[in-house]
């Protein structure tokens, strides 16, 4: 009798084990991309403008010494708008903008070739550079979805927990052979954090962390409201905040040609 208890005791615990076991990379990729609007949706985007408000914490290279703090020698918080534009399969393009609306300095990755523009000096991107606007442009509408088709490996690695909430954590490494690790909410599935190694204000690679929050539905399309970037040690290089998005409105591929500065209309 005792025998046969622990028999069926033994079969409930294997069931229940085989109830939580752990999802798969498949499962996760997929639970992310419904969690963003579905797989169809975000098969159906072709092209993707949006609008920011993006602000400096930390003092580049070179930067005007009047944005420093006279005192402290720290820089005062600069806010301007910041547009992206994205187009499939890897084309995407940042403008920031003066008060006439008109770019005054843009960075461009147009799926072969990188460039930055500042006061009308071009300078051609590093090798590194474009590696990780390859690596970004790739997954910038989709995130994970389709990994397999952009030459990108997925590992899950143990679930953390941090500040009292519970992550699923992902590694990423593309094409590039550049690895990244995301932290991805395992109630809602998106993605809250991206760390690796990222490069600074020098050109350099260094050990960077993203945040992504306030998720809001846009056109049926999931987007980060809040986006920051740090380095290891907590501080916060910068910050921006979504103010409109707009899907598949037709952008031109000339739009990330070097001569198209861009205007805010």
């Amino acid at each position: 009798m005792n025998k046969y208890l622990l028999s069926v005791v033994g079969c409930l615990v294997l069931g229940l084990t085989a109830c939580t076991q752990q999802p798969t990379v498949d499962d996760v990729v997929m639970q992310t991309a419904k969690a963003m609007g579905g797989v169809e949706k975000l098969d159906s985007i072709t092209d993707q403008v949006s609008d920011w408000d993006f602000t400096m914490h930390a003092t580049p290279p070179g930067a005007d010494e009047t944005t420093a703090d006279q005192d402290h020698g720290e820089m005062t918080p600069m806010s301007i708008p910041m547009k992206i534009t994205y187009k499939r399969p890897n084309k995407i393009r940042f403008d920031f903008l003066g008060p006439d609306g008109q770019s005054f300095q843009s960075t461009c990755y147009d799926g072969v070739t990188g460039w930055s523009m500042n006061a009308g000096q071009k300078i051609d991107k590093s090798e590194l550079e474009l590696q990780q606007d390859e690596d970004m442009a790739s997954s910038w509408i989709d995130g994970f979805l389709h990994y397999k088709d952009k030459g990108t490996t997925l590992e899950l690695l143990p679930n953390e927990v941090m500040d009292g909430k519970e992550y699923t954590v992902m590694k990423a490494t593309g094409k590039t052979g550049l690895p990244m690790t995301y932290h991805i909410d395992a109630e809602t599935h998106q993605i809250a954090r991206q760390a690796g190694d990222m490069l600074n204000f020098q050109g350099e690679l260094e050990p960077m962390y993203m945040t992504l929050s306030d998720y809001k539905m846009v056109d049926g399309f999931a987007l980060a409201q809040h986006v920051a970037q740090y380095r290891a040690n907590g501080e916060m290089l910068w910050e921006a905040t979504l103010t409109s998005a707009s899907n598949n409105i037709g952008v031109e591929d000339a739009t990330f040609m070097p001569d198209n500065m861009m205007s805010a209309k």
